[in-house]
C-alpha cells in the first residue's frame, strides 16, 4: 500500500504510542456541508450516531475523529482502511477488527476538543487519552473549586501562578484520561482516584502511568497507561477537509 508523504507508516517500538491530532474548523470555516464521501467510510451504526447530533461542530468531530481512527490503525499496520471494521456500541468507545479478526489489533484512545480530534495508538498498552484545548474565559481556579477534591485545589493554589493554567488542565486531563483507562479495563470504571499523594505532589508516575504531549501551546494532552510508555511519538497536527480529491481517508488529512 502507497502511504503519502504527509501521513508516515509508523512503526512503533514495546511499549510506545502515536498521536494523531487534526483540526476540523477550516471545514466549518468554509462552509463545506456535502459529507457523503467522508460518510460512505462509516458504518450504518456510526452514521446514526452523526445524524443525531445536533450541533454541526461536534457531527465533524465525531465524523473526523472516526476517519482518524481509521487513518492511523492502516498506517501503524500497513494495511488498507477497508480491512478496518468498525463496530459500535452505546456508549462506548468502538471496537474493532482487521481483516475479520480482533487478533493483534492495536489498543486506541480518541478525544475531542472545540474543534480539535485525536487518536492515540498502541501496539502493547490500553490507553486513555484526553485532549482540552484552552479556553481564557475560564477561571481555572474557579473550576477547580466546583470539581476537585480539597487537596487537587489546594495543589493547584501552590503552583506558581504563570504555571497555573498548564497545571490545571494537566490535572483535568490526568482525571479524564484515567477515566477512560478504566472505561476500557472495566466495564463499569470505579470512583476515580485521589490525584495527590501525601506530600501533596500530583501522581502521575505510577501505576497508572501519564505522558503530557504538548502538540501546540493551547493544546493540552495526557495520555495514561498502567505501565510507563516507551516514548511517545507526536505528528504533525492535520488539518481536516472533506472536499479533497482521491480514493484514500488519507485525502481528508494533510
Amino acid at each position: 500500500m502507497s502511504t503519502p508523504a504527509s501521513q508516515p507508516a509508523v512503526a512503533m517500538s514495546s511499549g510506545a504510542a502515536t498521536l494523531w491530532l487534526a483540526d476540523v474548523r477550516d471545514s466549518l470555516a468554509t462552509n463545506v456541508s456535502n459529507y457523503a464521501d467522508c460518510l460512505a467510510f462509516l458504518t450504518p451504526d456510526e452514521r446514526r450516531r452523526y445524524a443525531g447530533f445536533i450541533r454541526a461542530q461536534r457531527q465533524l468531530e465525531f465524523l473526523a475523529s472516526r476517519l482518524l481512527l481509521r487513518l492511523a490503525i492502516s498506517r501503524h499496520l500497513q494495511i488498507a482502511t477497508a480491512a478496518i471494521e468498525v463496530s459500535v456500541e452505546a456508549d462506548a468507545a468502538p471496537h474493532l477488527r482487521v481483516n475479520g479478526s480482533t487478533t493483534d489489533v492495536p489498543f486506541f484512545s480518541l478525544s475531542h476538543s472545540n474543534g480539535i480530534v485525536a487518536c492515540a495508538v498502541s501496539q502493547t498498552q490500553a490507553l486513555g487519552l484526553d485532549i482540552e484545548t484552552h479556553n481564557p474565559r475560564h477561571d481555572p481556579l474557579a473550576i477547580s473549586r466546583a470539581t476537585f477534591s480539597p487537596a487537587e485545589h489546594a495543589w493547584l493554589l501552590a503552583q506558581n501562578e504563570a504555571d497555573r493554567t498548564a497545571a490545571f488542565y494537566q490535572l483535568w486531563n490526568s482525571k479524564e484520561a484515567l477515566y477512560k483507562l478504566q472505561c476500557i479495563l472495566q466495564r463499569q470504571p470505579s470512583a476515580l482516584p485521589e490525584m495527590t499523594g501525601p506530600d501533596g505532589k500530583l501522581l502521575t508516575a505510577g501505576p497508572p502511568c501519564f505522558v503530557f504531549p504538548r502538540p501546540r501551546p493551547d493544546i493540552f494532552v495526557a495520555i495514561c497507561s498502567m505501565q510507563a510508555l516507551s516514548c511517545v511519538t507526536c505528528l504533525p497536527l492535520f488539518s481536516f477537509r472533506s472536499d479533497r480529491d482521491g480514493n484514500d481517508i488519507g485525502r481528508f488529512f494533510s
